[in-house]
C-alpha cells in the first residue's frame, strides 16, 4: 500500500542557515507517530514543511493523501467574535463574509466534525468562552472537517491538564484506529512512548525512527536531549 506521506532526504533553510538536514521517513495509514526532540530541534519547522507552508531546500515530500493541520493553540486569536461552527467552517472558506456561500453538505460536515470531537452541543458558543481543552478539540475539528487521511498535530497538549490530555489521547488513538495517519509533536515523552505506534526523534536531523520499543538505548536519549544517565527524563522512561 502506498504510504500517506513520503519524506526523502529533505533539508530546510531559514534565515540563511540549515534548520533541518537529510530528513527521511514514511507515514502509513493508521500510524500514530510521536514527533519528539529537544527545544529547537525543528519539529514545528518539519510540520510546516510537510504542510507546504515553507519551502524545502533539498529532497522531496510526496503527499499521497489529504492533510489536516492543527497548529499550536496560541496561534489562534481566541477573542475574535466567532462561533465554534464558524471557525470550523473556515476550512472551506478564507473569509468570514463568505459563510453564506456554504452549502448544506459543507455545514453537515462542520457538525460531523464537531460531533467527532465532542463539541456538537457547543456549536454556537463564542470562541472566547472555551476552556483550554475545548479550544484544542475545536482545532482538531477544523482539521477534520475536510476528511483528511493524514493529520498533523503541533504540540496539542501544551497548557492542558491531565484529564484533557487523556481525553485528547483517546480521540487521537480512535482516529488512528479508523485508519487516519497522525504525526503529533509533543514534549510529553512518557505519553508519546505509551501511545505512539512509532517515534520520530528529531534534532535538526532524524536521530531515530521506529516503534517505541526499538528506541530503548539510554545513550540515544542522553545524546539527543543532553542529559545524564541518572536524569529525571531517563527515569521517567524507565531507562535509568
Amino acid at each position: 500500500m502506498t504510504p500517506l506521506l513520503q519524506v526523502a532526504d529533505v533539508s530546510v533553510r531559514l534565515g540563511g542557515r540549515n534548520v533541518l538536514t537529510g530528513i527521511s521517513f514514511d507515514v502509513e495509514a493508521g500510524q500514530l507517530i510521536g514527533l519528539i526532540g529537544p527545544n529547537g530541534a525543528g519539529k514545528t519547522t518539519l510540520m510546516r514543511a510537510i504542510n507546504g507552508l515553507i519551502p524545502t531546500f533539498n529532497g522531496t515530500i510526496t503527499r499521497n493523501a489529504k492533510i489536516g493541520y492543527v497548529p499550536q493553540s496560541r496561534q489562534i486569536e481566541w477573542d475574535y467574535p466567532m462561533s465554534l461552527e464558524q471557525l470550523v467552517a473556515t476550512s472551506f472558506i478564507p473569509h468570514r463574509r463568505w459563510f453564506s456561500r456554504l452549502g448544506k453538505a459543507e455545514w453537515q460536515a462542520v457538525y460531523r466534525a464537531l460531533d467527532t470531537v465532542g463539541l456538537a452541543d457547543y456549536s454556537e458558543r463564542a470562541l472566547a468562552e472555551l476552556s483550554g481543552g475545548q479550544k484544542q478539540r475545536l482545532l482538531v475539528a477544523r482539521a477534520l472537517v475536510t476528511e483528511p487521511s493524514l493529520l498533523l498535530l503541533d504540540e496539542p497538549f501544551t497548557g492542558l491538564d491531565y484529564p484533557n490530555q487523556d481525553s485528547l489521547t483517546d480521540l487521537f488513538t480512535s482516529l488512528a484506529n479508523d485508519g487516519v495517519g497522525i504525526i503529533m509533536s509533543t514534549h510529553d515523552l512518557p505519553g508519546a512512548v505509551d501511545t505512539s505506534s512509532h517515534l520520530l526523534m528529531l534534532n535538526r536531523t532524524v536521530r531515530a525512527f521506529g516503534p517505541p520499543a526499538a528506541l530503548c538505548d539510554p545513550q540515544l536519549w542522553m545524546d539527543t536531549y543532553q542529559v545524564r544517565a541518572d536524569s529525571s527524563l531517563l527515569k521517567s522512561l524507565g531507562l535509568a
